[in-house]
């Protein structure tokens, strides 16, 4: 097998992780390095870089998926006189992250993408989320860096750009999810009632948490969602030209982040169900809505990512090969996940160190406080206010709270 050579950096992980582009051969792929500073002890689920297996777990449980960065395998390196590294070794995209396709619009004079590629982007995302959401895991990081596309690529699932979910570091499953395991049990790292994310991009609830614990659920990630689809309508961070004193305010009251004036103005204009999705400006006028409604204060007022998905894909017209439903996945393999038409080479990597890994799990407790616990391994409780994901949407005209 030929051994990996890493070229350029290509990108930055919220937890100090660089990621640089790597070569198996003639094979390309992604690399995400993780400096270990305890040595072994960031593998052992007890200290600070935990959330590099934590990262590892979630990329193993998703399995294959057209909206979700393919994981190829990852590789620990012992160095007895230096700091040890993690390496997870990730599918490459061309285009890079999405918030440079952003700036790159804004130096061009444009006020915000196109309304059909912001609508197949954002529902790509949320195809991409809604997976991750229906195993009873919530990202807490969405945001233009954590997406990754290639526009000059026709290979989406629908028939337009490759548009990925990435950078799992933060995510963690619900402990109430139908679908825990063991194998999810993420111990070292921060659960769903501690503040975790980026600042301009969290939730009323999850910024509560950063002064006591205040439990949150899924519902936090439609509200970056929205900051998401904020992004792509303006081509700027949420609250931009705000101090950060100033942003942690108006979240803490439940204001989302404002719009333009011509976009703010697309809302009080009425709603035509029927209108064809092919029109740019109805296109933006539901963007427009769908941000007013994932952006709600009270998280039970915010549609499901199942319900963002179905609006954006009514909308969107026909494609040569639909998105189908987040919720449905192929099979995953139950060890490491490896595309059929992937790297091959990267297979006796993985392979061997899964067992490493499976070692380091043995040890680990599940967040319930037992070792490997049958409670856990089957059935457990059905998530936390779970509401019917085909509830209607709130599409009317809505105030932001003051």
């Amino acid at each position: 097998m030929p051994s990996p050579v890493l070229y350029e950096k290509i990108g930055q992980g919220a937890s100090g992780a660089t990621v640089h582009r790597c070569k198996f051969g003639a094979f390309t792929a992604a690399a995400k390095v993780r400096q270990l500073e305890g040595g072994t002890e960031g593998l052992s689920g007890k200290g600070p870089e935990s959330s590099c297996l934590s990262e590892l777990r979630i990329l193993c449980s998703l399995g294959e998926h057209p909206c979700i960065v393919s994981f190829y395998g990852h590789q620990f390196i012992s160095k007895p006189d230096a700091r040890s590294q993690l390496i997870i070794y990730m599918e490459y995209i061309q285009g890079g992250s999405l918030e440079g396709v952003l700036q790159k619009l804004a130096q061009k004079g444009q006020t915000h993408m196109s309304p059909k590629l912001a609508c197949q982007v954002a529902r790509n995302v949320a195809c991409g989320l809604g997976l991750l959401h229906s195993k009873g895991i919530v990202h807490r990081d969405v945001k233009s860096s954590n997406v990754l596309i290639d526009l000059d690529s026709t290979e989406g699932p629908d028939g337009g750009p490759l548009v990925k979910l990435c950078d799992f570091d933060s995510a963690v499953p619900l402990s109430s999810s139908s679908a825990h395991t063991c194998y999810l049990a993420h111990r070292g790292v921060p659960p769903v009632d501690v503040c975790v994310g980026t600042p301009r991009w969290l939730a009323p609830e999850v910024l509560r948490a950063m002064y006591g614990r205040h439990s949150y659920g899924l519902e936090a990630d439609v509200w970056s969602l929205g900051c998401f689809l904020a992004e792509l309508l303006t081509l700027k961070i949420p609250y931009i030209g705000l101090s950060e004193a100033e942003v942690h305010s108006r979240i803490q009251m439940g204001q989302r982040p404002p719009l333009t004036a011509e976009l703010e103005n697309l809302i009080s204009q009425p709603y035509a169900e029927k209108q064809c999705g092919h029109d740019e400006t109805e296109i933006l006028r539901v963007l427009v809505r769908l941000f007013y409604s994932c952006t709600e204060a009270s998280p039970s007022q915010r549609p499901t990512v199942r319900r963002v998905f179905s609006i954006l894909s009514e909308i969107s017209g026909p494609a040569p090969a639909p998105v189908d439903s987040p919720f449905v996945e192929k099979d995953p393999d139950e060890t490491v996940k490896l595309q059929v038409t992937g790297p091959n080479i990267l297979r006796s990597l993985a392979s061997q160190n899964l067992e490493e890994a499976l070692s380091l799990e043995s040890d680990l407790q599940c967040s319930c406080g037992e070792k490997k616990c049958s409670k856990c391994e089957g059935p457990s409780a059905t998530i936390a206010n779970k509401r019917d994901p085909d509830s209607s949407l709130n599409m009317s005209q809505t105030q932001e709270a003051t």
